[in-house]
């Protein structure tokens, strides 16, 4: 259906995997991406790690962070639309925001996808579609891609 939302914890290669769609929709004429991350921080590594794998290319991604897409009053148009950090899309102004961008295929990306507490869940399926992958963090760590994690306590 084009839309959907990819649950997978920090540190699982979110950027990674935003960079393989990307390539993958080329193969089959997606090109034009609007690339949404939900600060300006986050939307720097995420294009620089697109420009790196992606090089040529690249100019047919729009980045935007949630706040500036909220501020647009005209409308995007793309064949497609990747959200970061997608939980945060139930936000009554980034909602409004991402209802702007006109794109077949929309895709987020969130460690906790419908996790909001303020009853929100619905919209942020409304706008990208449901949970249609999942990877969890003990899997990632019994197949190696994570290590786990250490804790010791240092007396000063």
């Amino acid at each position: 259906m084009g839309r959907g939302v990819i649950k997978a914890p920090t540190g699982s290669g979110k950027t990674r995997i935003l960079t393989a769609i990307i390539m993958a929709g080329r193969a089959v004429g997606i090109r034009k991406w609007v690339v949404i991350a939900p600060n300006r921080e986050l939307l720097t590594q995420l294009l620089n790690t697109l420009h790196e794998k992606i090089g040529a290319g690249a100019e047919d991604i729009y980045p935007c962070t949630m706040r500036e897409l909220s501020l647009r009053r005209e409308e995007i148009v793309a064949d497609g639309v990747l959200v970061d950090e997608a939980h945060r899309v139930g936000a009554e102004t980034h909602a409004m925001g991402i209802s702007r961008v006109r794109a077949c295929w929309r895709i987020g990306l969130s460690a906790t996808p419908l996790d909001r507490a303020d009853g929100r869940n619905g919209l942020v399926i409304g706008l990208l579609g449901p949970v249609v992958g999942e990877v969890s963090r003990t899997s990632l760590k019994s197949d190696g891609f994570l290590t786990p994690g250490v804790v010791r306590q240092i007396i000063m």
